[in-house]
């Protein structure tokens, strides 16, 4: 029976972890190990709607915690220069598309670029037409009624993850014992970890040990000596130039620009701004890199080098043959880390934390093997889950300028070794090659796959699909079509230029003078 938990680590992930044991299982004794040499790496500063699951289950409220964190609402992810190098953008907004003002659903827009081609020729067309935030977005707009999606459930926050976990740990994790102190070695049996030698000389001992070590993987990885599996075969990018901007403007998502030899990364908090290079070193160097870097914040930010500090980080995309083996089970980037195009680095935080106190809580801290093969199952197809996912954005580009976007679009094979996969019934590629090439359909139950793929001009019903559904539906009503379109868009155009924008309703209530 598990009572004594030791979490080794701090930042995020750590301190996330504990919160969750102090407010769902208190009769647990927690401790926090957190090294006062190991720096942490805090660029999780983008996060999805799952978020809201962890907010709500520990009882946190918005007004509580997000100015402290210097917090500001999102409605979705924006990537520009991905389609193609021309300054246009596509939008991934918060909650899934509805046909329900569509003529034949989500298939329209396809149908009425296949006959205006002109007209509907903007990538974000699909977004506009079929998610109402797509608007909040383009016009940086909040709606306090909520036409298009519910605050603590549809929408998430841009945060300052250091910040966060250090909130959690004075407001939250009073009867967590914390200890300052660098692990030096770990007694390893059959059984698992015994106890870690800490540099202090004190030797602790626990039922479960959870890994919070970010990518050295200390106790999963480096004593248990768990495989690490890589992702470099579809996602080759592995590096990241972070810094810290002045505040520009409080926009209401987080912006990814595609640029040579990768794409950056722009997360508007309350006070600054959160920029960062994420590259492959196949294609550039450091230097190179960095330059790159340096000059596209010249171009969108006005800033000339001397006005911020650039942080170099590796970035270690994949994961772990198991996330919970024997007594220790990781969360985080010591498990496994798909890299940051869709804010993907806390939502694996606090998805592993629900999965684990939800397990516990069950089974009366009961823990036998089966209990962690599921938990295993789970984690690890969300892993790959995540990174087809993330490989859709560079794999149906049209980009083709530079050699790394010429890999990416041309020579990786996404299709990779999916029969080989432990979950090979979740290769969403098969799902989209049955409706483009057999169907020769599209419907909304695509999800939010549907803004990567329409985003990037993918359609199922144009061409030979679109002369197959004419034959058995008869030919669309292409000009009524475009007039509902157009009547409908007009009509949340003119509710979203009524709305506050961000940084006004921010003011209003988060960070309203008291």
């Amino acid at each position: 029976m598990i009572r004594n938990v030791v979490i080794v680590g701090g930042g995020s992930a750590g301190w996330m972890t504990a919160a969750a044991f102090e407010r769902l299982l208190p009769e647990y004794n927690v401790t926090l190990i957190e090294s006062p040499d190991v720096p942490v790496i805090g660029v999780g500063e983008s996060t999805l709607g799952h978020i809201n699951s962890y907010m709500h289950i520990l009882g946190l409220k918005d007004e509580e915690w997000m100015k402290e964190c210097c917090a500001t609402y999102k409605v979705g992810i924006r990537f520009t220069n991905f389609y193609k190098n021309d300054g246009t953008y596509w939008d991934y907004p918060f909650v899934d598309p509805s046909d329900t003002a569509m003529p034949v659903g989500v298939k329209t827009m396809n149908w009425l670029e296949d006959k205006y081609p002109d007209k509907y020729r903007h990538p974000n067309w699909f977004a506009r037409a079929v998610n109402g935030n797509t608007w909040l977005m383009e016009y940086n707009r909040l709606d306090p009624d909520e036409r298009w999606g519910v605050f603590d459930r549809d929408y998430s926050y841009h945060l300052d993850a250091i910040k966060f976990g250090q909130w959690l740990r004075k407001n939250v994790c009073h009867n967590v014992k914390h200890i300052k102190a660098h692990v030096e070695d770990a007694h390893v049996t059959d059984k698992g970890i015994e106890n870690i030698r800490l540099d202090t000389g004190d030797v602790i001992s626990a039922d479960l040990f959870v890994d919070c070590t970010g990518f050295k993987s200390l106790l999963l990885e480096h004593y248990l000596g768990v495989e690490h599996k890589s992702f470099n075969d579809i996602l080759p990018n592995n590096n990241a130039i972070a810094c810290r901007l002045n505040h520009v403007d409080v926009q209401n998502f987080t912006n990814g620009t595609g640029l040579k030899n990768g794409w950056v990364w722009n997360v508007p908090l309350w006070n600054r701004t959160g920029t960062g290079y994420v590259w492959s070193d196949k294609f550039t160097d450091k230097e190179s890199a960095e330059q790159e870097f340096r000059d596209h914040i010249e171009e969108t930010h006005g800033i000339t080098p001397g006005n911020y500090q650039l942080k170099h980080i590796k970035i270690k995309n994949g994961k772990h043959a198991k996330a919970w083996h024997k007594n220790v089970v990781a969360v985080g980037l010591s498990y496994g880390f798909v890299e940051p195009l869709e804010s993907t680095g806390l939502l694996t935080v606090h998805e592993q934390i629900r999965r684990i106190i939800e397990l516990l809580q069950t089974r009366d801290g009961v823990v036998g093997s089966i209990d962690k093969s599921l938990l295993n199952n789970v984690a690890d197809r969300e892993m790959d889950g995540f990174a087809d996912f993330v490989s859709w954005h560079y794999a149906f580009s049209m980009r083709r300028d530079s050699e790394y976007w010429r890999y990416v679009t041309e020579e990786i094979d996404y299709y990779r070794d999916h029969r080989g996969m432990n979950h090979p019934q979740d290769n969403i590629f098969s799902e989209l090659a049955a409706n483009k090439f057999i169907q020769h359909d599209i419907t909304e139950e695509m999800g939010g796959n549907l803004y990567v793929v329409m985003g990037n001009k993918f359609s199922c019903v144009q061409g030979q699909g679109a002369m197959l559904l004419e034959k058995k539906y008869g030919a669309p009503n292409v000009e009524e079509w475009s007039q509902q379109v157009d009547n409908h868009m007009r009509e949340a155009v003119q509710y979203t230029m009524g709305l506050p924008t961000s940084e006004e309703y921010l003011r209003q209530t988060i960070y309203a003078e008291t």
